[in-house]
């Protein structure tokens, strides 16, 4: 009489391994761990991307690594996500991170703008006055003309100033006397943005993108009944019962025949 088999459990893949239910739950709060990691990085790369011959970008990739890898290690238990909810996760992250960088490097122009220009007065201009007072009365001038000139100011208007401008014309601001320019105005800013984001984008995709799978990269799922390529040789004959025996007994135990003992080698 044929014995029966216990039901194959639904948590349970076909090589015996539990895996997790789908958890929409864990893949967000991996992306909340990811904008936390993402900020402190974001602020770090300001230095990275004003580099000379763009060698600040390959900065981006690797960060984006490193920002990828902690959200892959949160929401690697509630895998698999849809693609439609990894995507629009990782692109938050990403411009998050990009715009960080952008906003904190903006500042730090501004104030780069307000030293480089009080440097140039003569002593008679600065006069009674602090030199750290007149470099932030010249920083605060530049951030009114970047609200001004190249709406809405700020972050963005810093990024339309740079591909657009760039420079700063003698007289155009009170405090600057001669003409200060910016290194990668132009079409080197847009090259430079274009590469960050790519990048960017590459090191966190590259590990948040796996999470799509039900299985850990390298694992191929087994199912009953999959036929195994496997060959028996006996006395330089090739047998194919070995096969479909194994086929049986995976699929069912119970129905599986015996096989006959093949021939000895002669």
């Amino acid at each position: 009489m044929a014995s029966e088999t216990a039901p194959i459990s639904a948590s349970q893949d076909s090589g015996g391994t539990e895996t997790s239910p789908a958890m929409p739950g864990r893949w967000w709060l991996g992306v909340l761990v990811g904008a936390m990691v993402a900020l402190p990085l974001g602020w770090m790369l300001k230095l990275a991307g004003p580099l000379p011959f763009f060698l600040g970008v390959f900065f981006f990739a690797l960060f984006g690594l490193v920002i990828g890898a902690s959200m892959f290690r949160v929401a690697l238990a509630g895998r698999p996500y849809s693609t439609t909810s990894v995507l629009v996760g990782t692109t938050i992250i990403v411009l998050g991170c990009w715009y960080t960088s952008l906003h904190f490097e903006a500042e730090r122009y501004a104030r780069t703008i307000g030293a480089e220009a009080v440097k140039r007065w003569s002593t008679k201009r600065v006069g009674d006055r602090p030199a750290a007072e007149c470099r932030a009365d010249v920083s605060q001038q530049f951030r009114d003309h970047l609200r001004r000139a190249h709406w809405p100011g700020g972050t963005l208007g810093y990024a339309q100033w740079a591909l657009v401008d760039g420079a700063l014309e003698k007289g155009e601001l009170p405090g600057v006397t001669s003409r200060i320019k910016y290194h990668q105005r132009g079409w080197r800013f847009a090259v430079r943005t274009v590469l960050s984001i790519g990048l960017l984008a590459f090191g966190v995709a590259s590990q948040t993108f796996s999470l799509r799978r039900k299985s850990p990269i390298g694992q191929v799922d087994e199912r009953p009944g999959d036929d195994v390529e496997t060959r028996v040789e006996t006395g330089g004959e090739t047998s194919t019962e070995a096969v479909a025996s194994e086929s049986a007994q995976r699929s069912d135990p119970a129905m599986a025949k015996p096989v006959a003992p093949t021939q000895a080698a002669k």
